[in-house]
């Protein structure tokens, strides 16, 4: 079979909204990570309890999702009476779906490919990769280092720095291995969206996002639509491909523009004319950084697409990052470079770290994620459908 056909990848599992479940307001579109599959990825998510967000982020509430009654005025002391009249219930804890009743949860599947790090065999994932598990975070001024002299402490630092670069070579090296997976991940996940954005009214109103490889994947794909903003993208423990290939790329890009500044008077010196174009067109490298980032990795992929002329619309879409410091499988200064990459390129990010987390998600991870959604992620006062949750 084809690994770029929609028959590649098993169907994915649907969860309709609680309020209307032949008529979604959303889409979230999650994504597993390596090794696992939308069928235990999904009810261990959604079985997550967790506590509502604090009252002062609240969202607009359906009509038949509170109570008939009209407000009461504001008291400045309190009334027995009043506090004896029942009040709207809300369900405390929450689950995504309680959370989020409008909307539909969709959990595609990866298919069956061989795994490099495991010796070749046959499990799920989204594309093919090396080990993510090289933690960088190590301070220098820990427990361990406490009583060592300036001199020692220098020495442990430059011995660290060698095997993070020993590492980013062979990580590096072994890049190539994602292409194809995720050459088709992309295509697969990018047909999603325009199927569930047409029944939502648009892609504002869908939220992709995954954990660990399935975060990667993710990540990619929202970098490589070309469509309108999507509503928002959640990440838990992940981390970004091709990251420093990119960062190097916006790195480079402001160097370049402080060079072009500073040496304006010698192209007017030697008749330059700005508004004379010269060349092939179609060769020339894209002004702005996103878009150059993004021209790379495209060639990185080997993908048959047009590199963007300008500043991509998606890159409006805001994102959530989340991840552990005791992640042992994906290292949390693997999260935190995509953060840093993603923000250089333009993007919105909200970073949370969680103390004793491993590589999983948490109740609070998922409180955060909500706060975001309410706060961050597209939901304007004339346009709110989420919900603080119903009770189920």
């Amino acid at each position: 079979m084809a690994p770029h056909s929609s028959d590649y990848f098993p169907p994915p599992i649907t969860y309709h909204p609680i309020t209307s479940p032949e008529m979604p307001k959303q889409t979230f579109i999650l994504l597993h990570g390596r090794g696992s599959s939308a069928s235990k990825f999904a009810p261990a998510l959604l079985s997550t309890p967790f506590q509502s967000p604090p009252t002062h982020t609240p969202l607009a509430a359906p009509s038949d999702l509170v109570s008939s009654q009209p407000p009461q005025p504001a008291l400045e002391r309190p009334d027995p009476e009043a506090q004896s009249q029942p009040q709207p219930q809300i369900s405390s804890p929450l689950t995504l779906k309680t959370a989020f009743p409008t909307a539909k949860l969709l959990f595609p599947c990866a298919p069956r490919q061989r795994a490099t790090i495991y010796k070749r065999s046959r499990i799920n994932q989204w594309f093919d990769s090396w080990h993510m598990d090289l933690n960088l975070d190590v301070n220098v001024d820990n427990n361990n280092n406490e009583d060592l002299s300036s001199h020692q402490r220098l020495h442990h630092h430059q011995q660290q720095q060698q095997q993070q670069q020993r590492w980013w070579r062979q990580f590096e090296g072994e890049e190539w291995r994602a292409v194809d997976g995720l050459h088709a991940t992309v295509a697969h996940l990018h047909e999603l969206i325009r199927k569930e954005a047409a029944l939502v009214g648009g892609p504002g109103n869908i939220f992709l996002g995954g954990i660990s490889q399935g975060c990667a994947a993710g990540l990619v794909a929202l970098l490589l639509w070309d469509g309108e903003r999507l509503g928002g993208y959640l990440g838990m423990c992940g981390w970004l491909p091709f990251e420093r290939a990119m960062s190097s790329i916006v790195s480079d890009n402001g160097k370049q523009q402080k060079r072009e500044l500073s040496s304006a008077d010698d192209y007017w010196e030697k008749g330059f004319d700005p508004f004379v174009r010269d060349g092939n067109v179609e060769n020339e490298e894209p002004a702005d950084g996103a878009a150059r980032a993004v021209k790379v990795l495209i060639e990185k992929l080997e993908l048959d697409l047009k590199p963007p002329p300008s500043r991509p619309r998606s890159f409006d879409t805001p994102i959530f990052l989340g991840h552990g410091d005791q992640d042992e499988n994906v290292a949390m200064a693997r999260g935190k470079e995509a953060a840093e990459c993603l923000r250089a390129l333009g993007f919105d990010v909200s970073w949370s770290e969680y103390q004793g987390l491993g590589h999983w998600y948490s109740a609070e991870m998922l409180t955060d994620m909500t706060i975001f959604l309410r706060a961050r992620a597209g939901c304007e006062k004339e346009n709110e459908t989420f919900v603080t949750g119903i009770t189920a």
